[in-house]
């Protein structure tokens, strides 16, 4: 393989890497909130569309089958709501600044932030402390 494939395999990679951590991060900030309206349930839609790829791997599988039921019905249940906090958190995703990014997009995906979705910042926050003494954070 060429310096140049390598370094597109790099890229692609990390590319990856990101995008797992930004889809971990806006789902966990979606499914925070205690009951999704039209706004958020179109940008998980939205999300779930951008993100094919990715729900095709095993890690993501019964997260996209989750999403894929809320999505027909048109609601995330309660307890679909907390078996998709559960399966996400269990997700072995490298903890970077595009989880923050994707968390805080989900969050803010009906333009409202409630006490709920902000409990799960700061459990966030308490959990990834070392986030924000590393770049770009520090």
């Amino acid at each position: 393989m060429s310096v140049n494939g390598m370094m597109l395999t790099c890229q692609r990679a990390q590319s990856i890497r990101a995008a797992r951590a930004r889809l971990r991060g806006f789902l966990l900030g979606v499914a925070a909130d205690q009951k999704l309206n039209d706004m958020e349930m179109n940008a998980l839609k939205t999300m779930r569309l951008d993100a094919e790829g990715l729900f095709s791997s095993d890690e993501f599988s019964t997260i996209g089958f989750l999403l894929d039921r809320a999505l027909v019905v048109g609601v995330l249940h309660q307890d679909e709501r907390l078996d998709l906090l559960a399966s996400l958190l269990t997700l072995e995703a490298e903890v970077c600044e595009s989880t923050l990014l994707g968390l805080l997009s989900g969050m803010a995906s009906d333009d409202h932030i409630n006490g709920s979705e902000l409990k799960v910042l700061l459990e966030f926050v308490r959990q990834n402390e070392d986030l924000f003494s590393r770049f770009p954070f520090d």
